[in-house]
């Protein structure tokens, strides 16, 4: 079985980029651009930085830290998720060593290094700047339902412990993966008190003194929330909940791709599981508590990218001097009209030209363009109608 895995394994080659308050050189030494490479082994892998350094008014300014690190990896998923756990901590003892704030790494692209003559295949991931508010999600809001909502509120006694749990639910809808389930599961922790005190009032009075002890809930301080999990949304799924809310705020477990994917699978139940509680709260009709729940949601916030996929030629396997100088890829958009459905979707018309910095001595084949959006942006498509590639632009 150990042969099968290894010989399934590709080696790739990831170039990532985080906003930073340190720097590994100061601006004196940043005006001799191209500048050194920093390199070392973390752990099992070989990781790289530099500054990234851009022009303006002929001056070189420092835009955060360039890291590259090799990684052995199935897949360009695992391989982005397995090199992005990596280079999170190490970006953490940074931050920690040099007292400065580092911004969590973005990725620019990937090499797999291929053992044909094609040489290296690269895939680079292009920062998409989204215009304002356009292109943003929208959810119209019902008005009938806000105003049950709000008298419901009105006379709630406890109304600063309930804004604060809905101050995490927003604060989730703006979040991503592992943040966002903890802003849900925050949520949920400061309505717990509130919760055991109505929904063990609201039961029949059927327990003598030991059938009580002896059935004691097995989570006593969250007995609330678990009757929501259990008896509002028929789930048994809250013992797991709470098991990656304590994996992950007591540092336990390892932040893995398989802890990251078992966090996304609980993210609607955990979210769904705040939208109750709060409305059980407000005692407000089963059907706007339904309702409410149901409602498709979008993200205010998301990640799209331009994915462009190819060839190198004649470049060193290694791919180490290939790094004071690493092949970039930007792109201008020229937004044409957009076209909104019966249903309420957007559909984004674009025209792209990509513009490629690549060493002259290399040669690219420029094979395939996608763009990728998170789930739930609230947009339907993304058409592009033209694409122009200007390879080796100086």
């Amino acid at each position: 079985m150990s042969q099968k895995i290894y010989t399934n394994m590709k080696t790739h080659f990831l170039h990532f980029r985080a906003k930073s308050g340190a720097s590994i050189h100061d601006r004196k030494q940043h005006q001799k651009n191209p500048i050194g490479l920093w390199g070392f082994q973390f752990g099992k892998n070989n990781i790289y930085i530099k500054d990234y350094l851009f022009e303006e008014n002929g001056v070189f300014l420092f835009g955060g830290l360039d890291i590259f690190v090799k990684f052995d990896a199935k897949d360009f998923e695992s391989a982005k998720m397995g090199a992005k756990n990596i280079i999170e901590s190490l970006l953490m003892l940074l931050s920690f060593t040099s007292l400065s704030y580092i911004d969590r790494a973005v990725i620019k692209s990937i090499f797999l290094l291929e053992k044909n003559n094609k040489g290296v295949y690269p895939v680079n991931f292009i920062d998409f700047n989204l215009e304002p508010q356009e292109q943003k999600s929208l959810t119209k809001i019902d008005t009938d339902n806000f105003n049950i909502v709000w008298k419901a509120f009105d006379k709630y006694s406890r109304k600063d412990r309930l804004l604060r749990s809905i101050s995490w639910l927003r604060k989730g809808f703006d979040s991503k993966n592992i943040d966002q389930f903890i802003c849900f599961v925050t949520g949920l922790e400061v309505l717990k008190k509130l919760l055991e005190e109505k929904l063990l009032e609201e039961e029949p009075a059927k327990q003598n003194f030991w059938t009580k002890i002896f059935s004691k809930k097995k989570y006593p301080s969250w007995s609330g929330v678990q009757k929501v999990f259990e008896d509002y949304l028929q789930s048994n799924q809250f013992k797991k909940v709470k098991t990656k809310r304590n994996q992950i705020l007591h540092g336990y477990e390892k932040l893995d791709e398989k802890m990251i994917k078992e966090i996304n699978s609980l993210l609607p139940l955990t979210r769904k599981a705040l939208i109750f509680a709060i409305a059980i709260l407000l005692d407000l009709p089963e059907n706007l508590r339904n309702g409410i729940a149901s409602q498709k949601w979008t993200k205010f916030n998301f990640d799209r990218w331009q994915i462009v996929g190819g060839h190198f030629k004649d470049v060193d396997k290694d791919l180490i001097r290939l790094i004071p100088d690493y092949p970039t890829v930007s792109v201008n958009v020229k937004p044409s009209p957009k076209e909104i459905k019966s249903d309420g979707e957007i559909t984004i018309n674009e025209s792209c030209v990509y513009n490629f910095l690549i060493p002259k001595e290399f040669s690219f084949t420029t094979e395939w363009h996608e763009i990728w959006a998170e789930n739930d942006s609230g947009i339907s498509n993304v058409a592009t109608h033209k694409i122009d590639i200007n390879p080796n632009s100086d």
